[in-house]
């Protein structure tokens, strides 16, 4: 390997992270009764960037697999069927 060249770590699919994502957002809320905060999910999913979350967040929401309130902690997921 070139001087200065680091092997890359293979890169997560999206449909895995949102998966990671909607799997601790459903246990988080049963065991609390409330949704996790960004943070709280990115670091039950050992994501290091909470934009990164945000962004599976936002893009779920769009697919319709959660519903988002105006509140924080609001993330309500959409049961499938």
């Amino acid at each position: 390997m070139a001087k200065g060249v680091y092997p890359r770590k293979p890169r997560q699919s999206s449909c895995m992270n949102r998966t990671k994502i909607l799997d601790f957002l459903l246990e988080f809320r049963s065991e609390n009764g409330y949704s996790p905060s960004i943070r709280e999910i990115c670091a039950g999913i050992g994501c290091a960037s909470t934009n990164t979350v945000q962004y599976h967040v936002s893009r779920m929401v769009q697919e319709g697999l959660l519903v988002s309130g105006s509140r924080p902690r609001a993330l309500i997921p959409i049961p499938k069927g």
